[in-house]
């Protein structure tokens, strides 16, 4: 009997550290627990209500995606040239859903030369 307990005590140590192997290089490809939760469900929270009727919603769902692209810089790199934390008149998201017509207008200008640099070669830009 004592064999017997010795061997399932092995076998569920072994199980365990399995799993723990498993948990372990599935963090190191995702960098951090939480990042599949951020790179899939919150990412797609955020584009189903970027075009909510009510500007209040779509505004700070703006303001986190500027926020994840800031601090997942890898996961959202294509739009780090809309972003500049030094100067917020060339923040896409910060201007994009501004109450001021002219701030918009600006926001969307920058998109397209950023987009056009992009097509014409010129990487997107940055600050």
């Amino acid at each position: 009997k004592e064999k017997e307990e010795n061997e399932k005590k092995n076998h569920k140590n072994k199980l365990e550290t399995t799993k723990s192997k498993k948990l372990k290089s599935k963090n190191k490809t995702l960098g951090h627990p939480l990042e599949g939760f951020v790179s899939n469900e919150l990412f797609m929270q955020i584009r189903s209500q970027l075009g909510h009727a009510i500007l209040a919603i779509r505004q700070e769902h703006l303001s986190l995606l500027r926020l994840l692209v800031l601090h997942h810089p890898l996961r959202f790199k294509y739009l780090r040239p809309l972003v500049s934390e030094k100067e917020v008149e060339q923040d896409f998201f910060l201007n994009v859903s501004h109450l001021q017509l002219h701030r918009r207008t600006r926001a969307f200008i920058r998109l397209t030369k950023l987009l056009n640099s992009s097509n014409d070669g010129g990487g997107g830009g940055g600050e």
